[in-house]
């Protein structure tokens, strides 16, 4: 994320580099994130737990108006100038 700043129009290289980075440091977490989240959790529960946290994470990922306030239309799209 420290590269997103970098990546203005015509700088195609280092947003890619940026979502690269990004996408192999969700590989690389999601995996212990979930076995923290199964070691914590009470015996018998263990799919619960897991189960809200993977939910609680779509929702984060769906909450378009979060991203982007009131700059972001309906449709998730900012509106042209």
């Amino acid at each position: 994320m420290w590269l997103l700043p970098f990546a203005g129009r015509g700088n195609l290289p280092v947003l890619g580099a940026a979502a690269l980075l990004l996408r192999a440091s969700y590989t690389i977490s999601s995996p212990a994130w979930l076995a923290l989240m199964s070691e914590a959790a009470p015996r018998g529960s263990t799919g619960m737990v897991m189960g809200a946290s993977e939910t609680a994470q779509g929702a984060g990922l769906d909450d378009r108006r979060s991203w982007g306030g009131s700059s972001m239309t309906d449709s998730g799209r900012r509106p042209r100038s």
